[in-house]
Parts: structure tokens; sequence; C-alpha cells
């Protein structure tokens, strides 16, 4: 009983300590008002864990010091204002900000002044903000995580994302984008993940990748992309997974895969590929490729539709392009040899080992007559010798 009501007496002393600490962080730090923020909590060592989401802000509310995390999910701001940010309860620790699902329709140029830590924010889903302009990024050199998707974006100005350089993830599908700007990531250097998936870029021209030497994982699927431009992905020389599913190529230039050195998946489901002899050069390049290729599947010729992946068919199919066109019949397998009838196949057997036998024994018969003749001929000379000998020794 003693011990128990010791270690009742420890657990309380525990949550005691607890809310002390609570309470003079909260004295220190300050708190957050209920009316704007349904929490705010210590996050040692970081700082202040701060949620104020469903509260129809349109600016910033009452802050504690030293915040580490602050998400504004779900409210009414408007407009990014240069200098927003840059406050002392902010400035000190902010590393991941929540500004989704708002009414952002402008960031204005250095709107992110003084949150040089800051390395995950979330823009996604404002689908009014359209455009970013050169400075919107301004002072984010820290940030390693950045969300536009869902944001109605159309344009990118030249340079956007050169202040930041340290960038690792940059999401931006379901937006409205037809083309990539060129040099559109100039300084991106550790940009390893991109997604442009979900948007209406039909060409990928020259320079689209510029400046993302480091990229590995790109995804473009679902666009309505028909061409890719010899050079597009020249400067990614370290990708690993490319994802062109659902659109709209036919074909497609290996010489535009060539700079790929280090790919390991290459995802071409969903495109209506055309795989009479314009595809050969394609087929070949799969079938010495050392990674997976999944689909496309073939829309023509009608024949091969159904038929499985391009990279599954039979050499057969592209053996004599281009002179000729990949024949009807040209994904079958194999021929098979037809069924052995013994009815007809034993008999055929028993009268070759018959004529065998035959032969063997005219061998035999033949082989004892010369070997007897021989005999008889040595016999016969082995008796005259004999006989001359006696004739001579008769004369002496």
């Amino acid at each position: 009983m003693i011990l128990k009501f010791a270690a009742m007496l420890k657990g309380d002393a525990v949550i005691i300590r607890y809310v002390l600490l609570v309470s003079m962080t909260t004295a220190v730090l300050g708190s957050c008002n209920e009316t704007e923020c349904e929490s705010c909590i210590p996050y040692f060592p970081e700082g202040m864990l701060v949620h104020c989401t469903n509260k129809h802000l349109t600016g910033l509310p009452e802050l504690p010091y030293n915040v580490y995390e602050l998400k504004l999910s779900h409210n009414s701001i408007s407009v990014l204002k240069t200098g927003m940010f840059n406050i002392t309860e902010l400035t000190q620790r902010l590393t991941l900000l929540f500004l989704d699902n708002n009414k952002i329709t402008e960031i204005q140029s250095s709107a992110f002044l003084g949150v040089n830590k800051l390395k995950h924010l979330d823009l996604s889903h404002n689908i009014n903000l359209k455009s970013l302009n050169s400075g919107a990024l301004l002072c984010l050199s820290s940030l390693q995580y950045l969300d536009l998707q869902n944001t109605g974006l159309v344009s990118l100005a030249q340079g956007v994302f050169k202040s930041v350089p340290v960038m690792e993830i940059l999401l931006l599908p379901f937006n409205n984008f037809s083309n990539i700007p060129p040099n559109s990531f100039e300084g991106t250097r550790e940009l390893k993940i991109l997604d442009f998936s979900n948007n209406n870029i039909k060409t990928l021209e020259k320079n689209a990748f510029s400046g993302a030497a480091n990229l590995t994982h790109l995804n473009l699927s679902s666009n309505l992309i028909t061409n890719i431009e010899r050079s597009t992905f020249q400067p990614l020389v370290n990708i690993r997974n490319l994802k062109l599913t659902y659109n709209k190529l036919v074909t497609i230039d290996t010489n535009v895969l060539q700079p790929l050195q280090q790919l390991h998946l290459l995802e071409l489901e969903g495109n209506q590929w055309d795989c009479t002899c314009s595809a050969s050069n394609f087929y070949r390049w799969i079938q010495s490729f050392h990674g997976n290729v999944t689909g496309p599947l073939c829309a023509t010729p009608q024949f091969l539709i159904g038929k499985g992946d391009l990279g599954h068919l039979s050499s057969e199919c592209y053996i004599h392009c281009p002179k000729h066109e990949p024949k009807e019949n040209c994904w079958l397998p194999p021929t098979t040899a037809p069924p052995i009838n013994l009815n007809e196949v034993i008999p055929r057997l028993t009268n070759l080992v018959y004529i065998s036998l035959a032969f063997s024994a005219i061998s035999v018969g033949v082989i004892a007559a010369a070997s007897m003749g021989i005999w008889l001929i040595k016999r016969q000379q082995r008796t005259q010798s004999a006989v001359s000998i006696i004739n001579d020794s008769d004369t002496e």
C-alpha cells in the first residue's frame, strides 16, 4: 500500500511538473487567442505548435513567441503581403507553414521576408492563385518542400525558383499549365522530386528542365503530351523514375531517352501507341533496357490491339522493318510440331530395325567369308612351303 501510494505521488509529481512547465512556457512565450486558434502547444525543444484552422481568418492571428509550426489551413486569407511574416514570433524558429485551402490570389514580393528557416510550405488548393511573380519566394533559402497543387497556376515567372536553392520536392499537379517555361528550374540544384501531373501540357520543349540535374523522380502523367523534343531530357542525368502515363503519345524517339543513363522505371500506360514499323526502334530499345517499362498498349494496327505491352510482343513483328510492316499473325507464338501418330511410326520403326538387322547380318557374313578366304590362302601357302622343304631334302 505504501509503495502504491508512493507511486501515485510520483505520478502526480510528474503531472505537476509538466503543468508548471507549460505554465512557465506560456508565461514566457505567450499564448494563443482561443477564438482564433484551436491549439497552441509547446513542442520541445523546437518551439510552439500553433493550429488556427477554419477560423475565417483574413490575416495572421495573435501568436506566441518561437512558433515552430503554424497551421492556417481553411481560412480566408487572400493576399500574402510583403513582410507579412517578418515578426518576432515567427522569425526565430518557424519551420513548417500551412496555408492550404485559403483564398490566396497574390503573393507579393518578399512576403516571406524574415522566415529564412522555413523548410516546409504548403500553398495547395488556393485555386485562384494563377501565377507566381519572380519575387514570390524570396528569402526562403532553407525551403525543402513546396506544395502548389490545385492553385490554378497557368504560368511561372522566369527564375522564380532561384530563391529556393535547396528545395527537394516541388508539387505542381492539378493546375492549368500548357507548357513548362524554359529555364524554370535554373538554380534548383537539390531538386529530387517534381510533379507536373494533371495539367494541360502538350509539348515538352528543350530547356524545360534545365538546371534540374539532380532530379530523380519526374511525374508528367495525365497531361496532353504529343511530342517530346529531342534535347528535352538532356539535363536529367540522374532521373530514375519517369512517369508519362495517360498522355497523347503515339511514339517516342529513342534519342530522347538516350541521356537517361540512371533510368530504372519508365511508365507509359494509357497512351494510344502506334505499333507499326514506327515503333520498331523503341521496341528494340525496350529489349535492351535493363530497367522496367510499363505499357504502352498498341492502338494500331488493329490486329495488335489487346495483345499486351509493346515490349512483350514477338520480335517477329519487327524483324522485317522498315521494309515490311508487321504481319497479322506476328504476335502469335511459334507454331508447334504436329502430334506424333504412333500407329504410323511403330511400323516404320519396325521396318527400319529389320533393315538394320539385315544389313548387319550381311556385313557379318561378308566379313566372315573374307576372313575364311584369307585363312585358306595362308594355309595353302604354308602347305606348299612344307612340300617344297620335303622335296629339297629328298634331292640331297
